[in-house]
């Protein structure tokens, strides 16, 4: 009984730290938003946009995130979501368009939101 409760403890931290870094890496864009209006030529609305993509992503993605974790279970949910999430971060520097950039948060939201 004691080893399952430290292997989910253990469990739960790492997922904490996980989380942890993820949003960190998340809230770095806010301080680099006058950096990208200046070097794209995003304006005021597609930068709110863009904020505005990625909470209405999450909320969609909740209820189906969901359903998926029914079907699939959470831990196999949580590592395909990890795993998206990241390969979307890494796509960021890839894309230099506007509705690229809002496209890209959207696809975030919807790994975050699962």
């Amino acid at each position: 009984m004691l080893a399952d409760k430290k292997e989910i403890n253990m469990a739960f931290i790492v997922l904490l730290y996980l989380t942890l870094i993820i949003n960190i890496g998340v809230s770095l864009i806010v301080p680099v938003m006058p950096v990208l209006m200046r070097t794209y030529g995003f304006s005021y609305s597609q930068l709110s946009i863009s904020f505005t993509s990625i909470i209405l992503s999450r909320f969609i993605f909740q209820n189906i995130g969901g359903k998926l974790i029914l079907k699939i279970g959470y831990a196999k949910l949580l590592i395909i979501c990890f795993g998206l999430h990241m390969l979307t971060m890494g796509m960021y520097p890839f894309f230099n368009t506007a509705t690229a950039f809002i496209a890209m948060r959207f696809l975030e939201g919807a790994f975050e939101g699962m």
